[in-house]
């Protein structure tokens, strides 16, 4: 090393050091901890809510196709509270006889039955306001039980049922997300 060269390293003085002290890291560490506490409760009634708005739109598309398959045949389509099914072995299996388990679309004419939706999502809890079951008639209105007024289908979570959603059908049989 020359003389110029040593010169110039003494004017620069020594290079500042790239990096973070042990201090500011644990300070950035105390902020974002403080932020994820803060933030927890509203992301679980995030995933709580759209737990039950992904159970209500499975619930309101089945709703749309029974009420078609009611205009399409021109016949009685019947929605009923629990999914029965069979085994490979042809044996019928019904679960409990309850909304939280599923429920089945039968042409109410034939008997036969058209759909079978299984609820796998016990975190949801499922009542409906008319009954055991819904009937839309050959022009898509709301055939019964209780014709007039709306009915409702309450969806609420398992753990915290004062979180809720509803689906109301009137006497038309629309649909309508509430």
């Amino acid at each position: 090393m020359d003389s110029k060269a040593l010169c110039r390293l003494v004017e620069k003085g020594p290079r500042p050091v790239a990096g973070f002290t042990l201090i500011e890291l644990l300070v950035v560490l105390a902020i974002v901890s403080v932020i994820l506490v803060i933030a927890s409760p509203n992301y679980s009634r995030v995933m709580i809510d759209s737990r039950l708005d992904q159970e209500r739109l499975n619930l309101a598309t089945g709703l749309a196709f029974a009420r078609s398959e009611a205009v399409e045949r021109s016949s009685i389509i019947r929605i009923c509270k629990g999914a029965v099914t069979s085994d490979p072995c042809g044996n019928t299996l019904v679960n409990t006889f309850s909304w939280n388990s599923g429920y089945r679309i039968v042409d109410g004419s034939s008997g036969e039955v058209l759909r079978v939706v299984k609820k796998d999502d016990q975190q949801v809890n499922i009542t409906y306001s008319c009954g055991d079951y819904l009937e839309y008639g050959p022009t898509g209105e709301r055939a019964s039980p209780s014709a007039a007024g709306e009915c409702k289908f309450l969806l609420a979570d398992a753990d915290d049922n004062t979180i809720t959603k509803a689906l109301l059908i009137n006497a038309t049989g629309r649909v309508r997300m509430e």
